[in-house]
């Protein structure tokens, strides 16, 4: 009788808990991080310390790759450490994702954290935030950068550009580094930074609105610097389709249009979008293909990936579910508190400094008058900008740094 019972028990559970993941809105989803262990640290790996003097060549190396000056220098040795721990993937579902955390070796003193977002990748063994968490941690922040889902130890496609999931993977590690940080009795100074680039910047956007509207009694940004993402998701389809200019980086589209497609079943509602050739290039998108490799399968004028039907519809005014998705993913839509400093290249032409433009007129007509946009290289393209605004970030942080 006792089991029978317990086996009752453990359906009534069940049944609680699945109506609360596909019935509870996001905002219940993220105050309610201990029912679904989200953030907490299922595995962490240490690993073999880069002592100052490596740190020091990196450096150097990293002023030849980016053909810049850089004006930081190695006080630490550091040691990587990854991270596994538990987030909301596009579909409310329980996932387990991987980070990367750098931690300055031997330092006593309460440190600050730093997220570092990844910009777009395809390459599923790519560490585009190696040296630059390398850099923090060697002048003293504790560096973390997710995996996102689709990379690291996650099994499912990565949701590009998708705000909701893309803030969740970052919120919830910044708590699983904070669980980490208790564990290897390393001290907060109880400052949080948090950057990226492109991808990075939208991601390092998404979060902090997110933070800002629901979880300030939690976590308390100090700064962020969003740096050339595209936080105006709206302006996408009209941009793309009413232009015949050659696009640098045309593996974006397809990227995005299968991602959207995965989470909200467009084309079983509005029909076809892309082109039947364009579409069988979706298996590239496994991880083990290069941006390059994929850009050759691909024309240089985003218009001609899509069908002629998507198209007339889109001029006609006829996909107001496509509108509806892509406003939902607009990251700039709020009233910054924290500290705010963008970074963005005028010439950036693979992501538009349209973009930081438009959420800075939204933030100063909120009253946000003090968010900044900053072009740090005017001529530079979007690859070079991601050098400088990377130097600019850090030397903005360095200055409101507590120490």
């Amino acid at each position: 009788m006792k089991n029978k019972i317990k086996i009752i028990n453990y359906m009534i559970l069940a049944i609680v808990v699945n109506c609360i993941f596909s019935c509870t809105s996001a905002k219940v989803l993220e105050n309610d991080s201990i029912l679904f262990g989200r953030g907490d640290l299922s595995d962490v790996k240490v690993y073999d310390e880069i002592d100052q003097s490596s740190v020091e060549i990196g450096i150097k190396e990293f002023e030849f790759t980016s053909k810049m000056n850089i004006p930081f220098t190695a006080n630490y040795s550091v040691r990587p450490i990854s991270i596994e721990y538990y987030t909301v993937g596009p579909k409310n579902q329980s996932v387990k994702v991987s980070a990367s955390v750098s931690i300055p070796k031997d330092v006593k003193a309460a440190l600050p954290i730093v997220v570092i977002n990844p910009g777009t990748r395809y390459l599923k063994s790519e560490d585009s935030n190696y040296s630059s968490r390398t850099l923090y941690a060697s002048s003293g922040y504790i560096a973390v950068s997710p995996h996102y889902i689709g990379y690291g130890v996650s099994g499912i496609p990565h949701p590009y550009l998708h705000a909701k999931t893309l803030a969740f993977t970052v919120i919830d590690m910044i708590r699983a580094t904070k669980q980490l940080m208790i564990e290897k009795n390393i001290l907060h100074n109880g400052q949080i930074f948090m950057t990226g680039y492109s991808e990075g910047g939208y991601a390092t956007m998404a979060a902090a609105k997110v933070i800002e509207e629901s979880l300030g009694h939690e976590i308390q940004l100090t700064a962020i610097a969003p740096n050339a993402g595209s936080f105006d998701m709206s302006s996408l389809v009209q941009t793309i389709l009413n232009s015949s200019m050659i696009y640098p980086h045309p593996a974006a589209i397809p990227f995005l249009v299968f991602s959207y497609n995965d989470i909200y079943d467009l084309e079983n509602q509005v029909g076809p979008i892309l082109r039947a050739d364009v579409k069988k290039i979706k298996p590239m998108y496994n991880g083990q293909y290069t941006r390059t490799e994929i850009n050759r399968q691909l024309p240089d004028v985003p218009v001609m990936m899509f069908t002629e039907s998507f198209v007339q519809k889109v001029r006609g005014g006829e996909v107001g579910l496509v509108t509806a998705v892509l406003k939902e993913n607009d990251v700039y839509r709020w009233t910054p508190k924290v500290k705010v400093r963008m970074h963005h290249c005028i010439s950036d032409i693979e992501v538009s400094y349209q973009h930081s433009k438009t959420a800075l007129n939204y933030f100063h007509s909120n009253g946000a008058n003090h968010v900044e946009l900053i072009d740090p290289m005017p001529n530079a393209n979007h690859l070079d900008g991601y050098y400088v605004a990377q130097i600019e970030t850090k030397k903005w942080f360095d200055m409101l740094v507590k120490r």
